[in-house]
């Protein structure tokens, strides 16, 4: 009997918090609904001059949640001088001090809104509070981090960015080197060239990988010096990515001699790099790529020697009757 009115007094109490929790979500919501079109209106007249900060300031004080949420909303949904206004608002009013204090709390949730929130904020001085939790416990906040950082504009926080980018999973890695996409003129002026001419192989190699999805020319100096680097996958993505490099250096030599490698990778690459540096000299190499590679080689050398020449297509078409199957099939799919 005993352990059977536990049990009651359990589910009961569990009900009962459940109900709380369901009553103080209905009250929010229906205090959010009463108020919202009063704080929306309040911050529309404040970003024309109309209103006072010391009003909206009574709203924040009174209804903290509330007022974040609209304001959120708020800033999300303009930009340029209105943006700025409601920016400066949020420190005037001190919500931009309690995001900053938010930050050191022991929840996650909390860190990662008070970051998400600082992120949304134009001309905010912050940056202290980015700086450190871009080294966060919790990959969650590290990520919303650096995407606050490129919402907000601190772009001399870009470097660590980048290099939280390296160091992430591919999917964040993915999502953040695409943001940093339109600043890649700037990261290749320090943090680029840097970790290309660094020890750490991984990086090298990750860097070498964003450049390429980027597809964007940047001025990378020494960038030649990867094309003889001992590693062989650094070669070989170096060589795939040189036709981006603005800096204009002698990589004939490199190509023709990666095209007489005995890997087959760095083959692929340097008859791709061929192509499209539109090297004539390789031609020869190309060709004896075509009659001796597998079919991955055969194809890129048989687009490689089309792009240097369209008039090496008639001699691709030789091919198209060779008994060589590989050599057959690298040009007639390359021709079509």
């Amino acid at each position: 009997i005993a352990f059977l009115l536990v049990i009651i007094t359990s589910i009961i109490l569990l009900l009962t918090i459940v109900l709380i929790k369901r009553l103080k979500t209905r009250a929010y919501q229906h205090q959010f609904e009463k108020l919202s079109p009063y704080i929306n209106t309040e911050i529309s007249d404040y970003i024309v001059g109309a209103c006072s900060c010391e009003k909206l300031a009574s709203f924040y004080n009174r209804y903290p949640r509330q007022f974040e949420e609209i304001l959120t909303s708020s800033l999300l949904s303009v930009s340029g001088i209105a943006l700025v206004r409601l920016s400066q608002l949020a420190s005037d009013i001190g919500l931009v001090a309690d995001l900053e204090h938010m930050y050191q709390s022991k929840n996650v949730q909390l860190r990662r809104k008070a970051v998400t929130m600082l992120g949304l904020l134009k001309a905010n001085k912050s940056e202290h509070i980015f700086l450190k939790a871009l080294s966060d416990v919790d990959q969650n906040v590290r990520f919303s981090t650096a995407k606050a950082i490129l919402n907000s504009g601190h772009i001399e926080s870009l470097d660590k960015v980048f290099k939280l980018a390296l160091d992430s999973s591919l999917i964040v890695r993915a999502i953040l080197s695409e943001e940093l996409k339109k600043h890649a003129l700037l990261l290749s002026e320090n943090i680029i060239p840097e970790i290309l001419q660094s020890k750490e192989i991984k990086q090298i190699i990750t860097t070498l990988e964003i450049i390429e999805s980027w597809q964007k020319l940047l001025p990378i100096p020494n960038f030649i010096k990867l094309l003889e680097h001992h590693d062989l996958t650094v070669r070989s993505k170096a060589i795939q990515v040189i036709h981006y490099n603005l800096i204009s250096e002698d990589v004939e030599p490199a190509i023709l001699k990666a095209l007489q490698s005995e890997d087959v990778q760095i083959k692929i690459s340097a008859a791709r790099a061929a192509g499209h540096l539109g090297i004539a000299g390789a031609k020869t190499l190309l060709l004896e790529c075509l009659e001796k590679g597998d079919l991955v080689l055969a194809l890129a050398a048989s687009y490689a020697l089309i792009e240097i020449d369209p008039q090496n297509i008639r001699e691709l078409q030789n091919f198209n009757t060779s008994k060589n199957r590989i050599a057959a099939t690298a040009t007639l799919e390359a021709l079509e």
